[in-house]
């Protein structure tokens, strides 16, 4: 039987989004259907609003979690009351990325606005709206693929469990996935943000002798120290000397959580010869990028999307670090708002005073 919910609906780049009534078919086979307590605005989402998409109108949001409600058929993996994570990698077995442990780089996923298991889920008055990143979860419920959700437990709490869904596991991935942060080595963080704020914690559960923190933000500064960074800088003063301490040969690895390639040039400035910049925020427009920089001193520029690891390998990693308290996931959220208040908390996001602002349905 199709669900009535309320959705938070992108219609015109000209138009800010507006909290509808839309209709969610069943869940099909290998889908399920979620009611979703927590859902996190991320700069993709305000990127969206600013921008449009041409697959509007669509449902936005894709960091969330819940209980599921309703399994379709052929669903084992999760069943009716399990907390859930969005997962944003959902593994295919299709594609060699898939078959090679790399969902996060899956050439299977939509991109049209539906699911891996199918068309949207999503419409109003007949016709059919598009569900971001195959989730749409600024919404009272979604429909979403069984292989878009993770099983967490009931400990966890719901505004922690969204977040992970994408700033954590963006953040956290990362870092867990380069080997160049480690005992010994100095690094920084560039943009602090939720993503940031996980990155930092991920190179100190590694053991990183210095942790730098680099963001425009006073207000962010002043939370990176609370997190543990070495010190805290503001991106123009960041260059050498870093914060009146000279740099001597550089640092051994940066992470780029900020999307502007003057971000990304200042990174491969602070870097030692060989050291590693680890891009994780893309921006948008053309890049200008200081690519001798990266040649004279045979400097490496990665990407990592989503974290790089499988979600099914990092989550579990992720929440074990929060319930032993090694990871302090509750500070990332700093405004827990309603849906209905949608606009106040995308105006709240735009801020960027705190890390990160999470929407109650």
């Amino acid at each position: 039987m199709p669900v009535a919910t309320a959705a938070v609906v992108l219609r015109s780049v000209d138009a800010p989004p507006q909290l509808e009534e839309i209709e969610l078919r069943d869940p099909g086979p290998g889908e399920v259907l979620v009611r979703i307590r927590a859902a996190g605005i991320c700069g993709t989402d305000l990127s969206r609003v600013e921008r449009g998409d041409p697959r509007m109108p669509m449902v936005l949001g894709h960091e969330g979690a819940g209980v599921v409600e309703r399994v379709g058929a052929q669903v084992s993996s999760v069943s009716v009351g399990d907390q859930v994570v969005l997962n944003l990698a959902p593994l295919c077995g299709r594609c060699s990325y898939c078959r090679r442990g790399l969902p996060n780089l899956c050439t299977s996923t939509p991109r049209d606005g539906s699911l891996l298991t199918g068309p949207t889920p999503a419409s109003s008055s007949g016709d059919p709206i598009a569900v971001m990143a195959g989730a749409g979860c600024f919404a009272e419920h979604v429909v979403v693929s069984a292989a878009s959700v993770l099983v967490v437990p009931d400990a966890l709490p719901p505004h922690v469990a969204a977040v992970i869904g994408c700033a954590v596991i963006t953040g956290f991935g990362a870092v867990a996935s380069s080997p160049e942060v480690r005992p010994g080595t100095r690094g920084a963080i560039l943009g602090f943000g939720g993503v940031g704020a996980s990155a930092l914690q991920a190179a100190r559960l590694q053991g990183a002798d210095e942790v730098w923190a680099i963001d425009p933000s006073s207000e962010r500064r002043r939370l990176a120290a609370s997190f543990g960074a070495t010190g805290v800088v503001h991106p123009d003063e960041a260059a050498d000397p870093l914060s009146g301490r000279e740099l001597e040969d550089g640092l051994d690895w940066v992470v780029v959580a900020a999307g502007q390639t003057s971000a990304v040039n200042l990174g491969l400035r602070l870097l030692a010869p060989r050291g590693v910049a680890v891009v994780i925020g893309g921006g948008h427009g053309p890049h200008d990028l200081d690519l001798g920089r990266v040649v004279e001193g045979e400097r490496v520029l990665r990407g990592s999307s989503y974290g790089t690891l499988p979600p099914t390998e990092i989550v579990p990693r992720i929440v074990d670090s929060y319930l032993s308290g090694e990871l302090a996931l509750d500070r990332l959220v700093t405004e827990r708002i309603p849906l209905s208040s949608i606009e106040y908390a995308l105006t709240a996001a735009r801020a960027s005073a705190g890390l990160r602002v999470v929407l109650n349905p």
